[in-house]
């Protein structure tokens, strides 16, 4: 199963990125990307953040955005995936004399559903691994120290399916074993609110077990 390592969001400094907005964004209106700003946001991210693996183009980019009040003005945190969802990343930027700006960046691969999580903190969710039978996700929070300075503050597992067994096909009592847990994520006042679906299924005949979880994360 391919790893995937992400990137810690620390200390950015502020650069110019066309293409340019028509106005400011005046209170914390969303700016949804267009194709052309996903692929220059893409491009941004690739060299800030170093990525070293295929160069994003056109509609391969997924993007998606979410406003977030902070210092008195406002930014928007972008997710941005590409290559099937094993690249990818999260921009912060804000608009300054009808020019877009980017105040951080960082990679997350397969980074997507951000949500505005409280003044001066944006939650994603991004991939931490996939392969034959196995799917893995988390969930993280970026937290804001200043306009230009975003660190990971919270960053919890929300998503695991393994459905390979290990054991030959032949074997009956096999079939059908896997654990899976699909969240959904929501942010209460200063609380990260994870509720999770569980599915065990172990070896033998017992039938799948079925489980609701719900997990509470205090943010800073």
């Amino acid at each position: 199963m391919r790893s995937v390592v992400h990137a810690t969001v620390c200390a950015f400094v502020t650069a110019s990125l066309a293409p340019r907005l028509a106005q400011a964004q005046a209170g914390c209106k969303n700016v949804s990307p267009t194709t052309e700003l996903a692929q220059a946001l893409a491009d941004t991210l690739v060299k800030r953040a170093g990525l070293k693996g295929k160069r994003p183009t056109g509609s391969d980019v997924q993007a998606a955005s979410a406003p977030v009040p902070v210092d008195g003005s406002c930014v928007i945190a972008y997710t941005l995936s590409w290559n099937a969802g094993f690249d990818g990343g999260v921009i912060i930027s804000g608009a300054e004399r009808d020019r877009l700006v980017v105040f951080g960046a960082a990679a997350y691969a397969g980074a997507n559903h951000p949500i505005p999580a409280g003044k001066g903190r944006v939650a994603f969710s991004y991939s931490a691994g996939r392969g034959s039978g196995q799917i893995r996700e988390r969930t993280a929070v970026l937290c804001s120290l200043a306009i230009d300075n975003w660190v990971p503050c919270a960053d919890v597992l929300t998503r695991q399916e393994v459905a390979s067994s290990g054991y030959p096909p032949s074997d009956s009592l096999s079939r059908g074993m896997r654990f899976a847990m699909r969240s959904t994520v929501s942010v209460i006042a200063d609380t990260l609110v994870i509720s999770s679906d569980v599915v065990v299924k172990t070896y033998g005949a017992q039938p799948a077990s079925h489980r609701t979880l719900v997990t509470k994360h205090p943010l800073p």
